[in-house]
């Protein structure tokens, strides 16, 4: 009974996840994140005048990071930034 809960929740965070291809100078990759996490990302890119495909770009020329890696380093900054 309980791997059947723990399946079942797992299906339901696998469900709230969105996968996007994620072009990057070194590579195409998919990254899966939450909704809230692409949102997020999409108000970054909207404060920098830039689409999420530029800021994607930038990022992964300025970081030897995997794109998945550099993009939750950017939102955990810039999170920051607001809450202060």
């Amino acid at each position: 009974m309980q791997m059947q809960n723990v399946k079942q929740n797992r299906l339901m965070q696998r469900k709230n996840l969105v996968k996007k291809i994620v072009p990057s100078f070194r590579s195409c990759d998919v990254c899966c994140f939450g909704a809230c996490f692409w949102q997020v990302l999409g108000e970054i890119a909207a404060a920098q005048g830039v689409t999420l495909s530029r800021l994607v770009s930038e990022l992964d020329q300025e970081t030897p990071l995997n794109p998945a890696s550099a993009l939750r380093v950017k939102v955990v900054n810039y999170l920051k930034k607001q809450g202060s």
